[in-house]
């Protein structure tokens, strides 16, 4: 699969009998036979025999027949477990299980033994009738698309309207300079102390190979006031800009350009307000795939090849639906720890993650939002991550790794922060 790009597919090889599982009745009689209120299982058996012949033509019979020798008889028992999400019919996993035979006597052992096969993430297609009840939805590869800034910009404006916790009380000024971005071709340095327009803030690693010849500087500074070519921008930067400029957001911070960086008496007033820079943005841009500021950040992301399943969907009120089955392991990609993506290496930008209040993150797989309120991502399981919470964010804070904490907590003086 290719992000939300392909809107049409066939379901996957299935036997009859396996069809079957999938049916809406079977589903249903499933459901009303559960104990919980989000999990429904199938139970069906499989005859060893016959699996060979199946297997050819069958995607589960050839998943079962990969680990017959964890069977231990002839016809083996077998569970097709669906787990709902709150609404109803929202089918989030699916898990194929081995069910070993009941012991002769059940009176005092425990009950059969249950083995998990194979794992399954759900999602269900752009315009699949299955959509209407699946909230699902393939990861979006293509971040820097047309498609992926609207998803950004409705998160956005969901979280300015209907967020209180995420919006500051009282009035909050901007920081001493900004990037005015009046349009990709009229962009420049602007003073803008004690103004009070929404801006955004880029974090972002500068990395070894940076850019002496972009930097505000002494000599530099009056230039930047007038217009800066958006080529003359690094990628990192430039896509940080074109981010901006697309969320319809007019002043972007940037630290390489919103403090002189020849001149030790700014760099000792700006510095140590940076956590409140962050704090105070409308939205940060976290380039946390970005290892340096020219690896930029908007390209596509490749998803790992994996074997998925189409198989009909079994709910209700959806005929001809179909759901994706990926699999799924506890360490597969789509699982997201901060820690992993290259921005957090540096305590810098950990730091300036962790105080915004409103991230727009283009992370190693693809794009994420995470504000005091609400998690979102572009696509995948919505349950598949590991971002921090909003009440946790401090509390990381203070169990930063000793190696990034001196630097953290507090601020770096100013001779080490060239080395962000």
């Amino acid at each position: 699969m290719s992000g939300q790009l392909d809107c049409t597919v066939q379901h996957s090889s299935l036997c009859e009998a396996c069809l079957d599982y999938f049916h809406p009745l079977s589903f249903l009689k499933a459901i009303s036979l559960s104990d919980t209120t989000n999990t429904a299982s199938v139970t069906f058996s499989k005859r060893r025999s016959n699996l060979a012949d199946t297997a050819g033509r069958c995607e589960i019979c050839k998943l079962i027949l990969s680990n017959a020798h964890t069977f231990d008889n002839e016809t083996p028992t077998f569970l097709l477990e669906f787990t709902m999400g709150d609404e109803t019919h929202d089918i989030k996993r699916v898990r194929l299980s081995y069910q070993s035979p009941l012991p002769e006597d059940t009176s005092t052992g425990p009950g059969p033994d249950i083995v998990a096969l194979r794992d399954f993430i759900v999602h269900a297609l752009p315009g699949d009738p299955a959509g209407r009840f699946i909230k699902n939805r393939p990861i979006e590869v293509d971040v820097g698309s047309s498609r992926s800034i609207d998803t950004a910009k409705s998160w956005l404006q969901q979280c300015c309207i209907h967020h209180p916790s995420c919006n500051p009380s009282g009035k909050m000024t901007m920081p001493t300079r900004c990037l005015k971005v009046d349009s990709l071709t009229a962009i420049s340095l602007s003073l803008t102390k004690s103004q009070q327009h929404p801006y955004a803030a880029l974090s972002y690693c500068w990395g070894p190979k940076q850019f002496p010849n972009l930097v505000t500087t002494r000599n530099s500074f009056n230039d930047r006031l007038e217009n800066i070519p958006l080529t003359a921008f690094p990628p990192t930067l430039r896509d940080g800009i074109l981010v901006t400029h697309q969320l319809g957001i007019r002043y972007l911070w940037i630290d390489a350009l919103c403090i002189i960086q020849d001149d030790d008496h700014d760099k000792d007033n700006e510095i140590p307000q940076m956590r409140q820079i962050f704090a105070n943005a409308y939205c940060t841009i976290i380039a946390a795939t970005a290892a340096h500021c020219h690896a930029g950040f908007l390209h596509t992301r490749e998803l790992p090849r994996v074997s998925e399943l189409c198989v009909p969907y079994p709910g209700p009120g959806a005929k001809d639906g179909l759901m994706i089955l990926r699999p799924h392991e506890p360490d597969e990609w789509v699982l997201y720890d901060p820690l992993d993506d290259p921005v957090n290496d540096r305590a810098w930008t950990l730091e300036e993650r962790l105080l915004s209040p409103r991230r727009l993150i283009y992370s190693k797989n693809h794009l994420r939002w995470l504000c005091e309120t609400a998690e979102y991502t572009n696509g995948g399981d919505l349950e598949d991550r590991r971002f921090v919470s909003a009440s946790k964010r401090h509390t990381q804070m203070e169990r930063l790794p000793p190696q990034l904490s001196p630097r953290v907590n507090p601020f770096v003086k100013a001779g080490g922060y060239s080395h962000r």
